[in-house]
Formats: structure tokens, C-alpha cells, sequence
């Protein structure tokens, strides 16, 4: 009986020593304490990205055209990507901290347009799927310099290019090889 009481108080002091900030963590008798044994496994996660191969791939920043106004989508990294079978490109941007989809849709075949107010900024009209439903956005690119921005309208007119050989490739029936870069 003697000894669980005394067993019994030791546990109060550690709780309560836990539970009052004025004692101090040397005061605490660590060696009565057990932690859980956690063990994790490596979990793999696919982002849709699997099959598809970057063209292009920089940092940016980039807005839509809403209520009159530019707001901001987000800042990170914009990707053309090919896919591996069909030959399309389309355009994904990712907030970069979040990883939120702000951008997704195939590279339109319309050309881009240099903003009037910038020479690192460009605008494009597209069928976004970036909220989960498809919406005709107006967006604007922002980059570091001109150079960044001048590689990537080279990047998307390539891209525009590929998507129309795969478009009359699939057209002709043969979806299977027939579309150039």
C-alpha cells in the first residue's frame, strides 16, 4: 500500500508540473514518461502529372480578369505540359505554397498579347478548368523580366502548334504517333 501512494503522488506532481508553467522542465521526472510508438509508411501521391511531359516551366505570377478589376491567382510556377499519348499541351499553374490549382486548361489556338501597361506581362483568353467546372477566363501573366516572358509566348506558340498537328492527327484517325514538336 505505501509504495502506490507514493507512486500515486509522483504522478500528481508530474501532471501537475505539466499543467503549471511556473515549474520548471528539470523538475519534471521525464523517465516515467512513455511516448507512443508511431510508426508511418511511405504513402505515394500522384498530382496528374504522371503522364505528361514539361515543355516549359517558370516562375511567375498570374491574375484574372474578374468584376472589372485584375485580381491575383496566385504566384509559383506556370507548366506547359505534353501529355505522353495524346500529344495535347495544356497550361497548369500551382499557388506555391498550397499547391492550389489557379490555372488548367489546353493552350488555346489564339495568340498571346503583350500588356500595354508592361513589357513582362501578357494576356490570353481560354476555357478554364481550374474551379472544377469550365469557365472562360481572361488572364495575365506576370514575369521577372522580358526575357522570361519573351520564352515563354515562344514556349506557348510552340505549344499552339503542337496541339494542332495533334488535333488534325486525331482527326485523320490516327491519334496514335501522328502529332510533331
Amino acid at each position: 500500500g505505501r509504495r502506490g501512494a507514493a507512486t500515486h503522488r509522483s504522478a500528481r506532481r508530474t501532471t501537475a508540473a505539466m499543467a503549471d508553467p511556473e515549474i520548471e522542465a528539470d523538475q519534471v521526472d521525464s523517465s516515467k514518461l512513455v511516448l507512443p510508438n508511431v510508426k508511418l509508411e511511405k504513402v505515394e501521391t500522384k498530382d496528374g502529372e504522371e503522364d505528361e511531359e514539361v515543355l516549359y516551366k517558370h516562375r511567375c505570377k498570374l491574375f484574372r480578369f474578374r468584376g472589372e478589376e485584375w485580381k491575383e491567382r496566385g504566384t509559383g510556377d506556370i507548366k506547359l505540359l505534353k501529355h505522353k499519348e495524346l500529344g495535347k499541351v495544356r497550361v497548369l499553374m500551382r499557388q506555391e505554397k498550397t499547391l492550389k490549382i489557379c490555372a488548367n486548361h489546353i493552350v488555346p489556338d489564339i495568340g498571346m498579347e503583350q500588356s500595354e501597361g508592361s513589357d513582362r506581362m501578357w494576356m490570353w483568353v481560354a476555357p478554364d478548368f481550374a474551379e472544377g467546372e469550365v469557365i472562360t477566363e481572361q488572364f495575365l501573366i506576370k514575369f521577372r523580366d522580358h526575357e522570361t516572358g519573351e520564352g515563354f509566348v515562344k514556349a506557348w506558340e510552340a505549344a499552339r502548334a503542337t496541339n494542332k498537328g495533334a488535333d488534325a492527327s486525331a482527326s485523320a484517325g490516327g491519334a496514335s504517333g501522328g502529332a510533331s514538336g
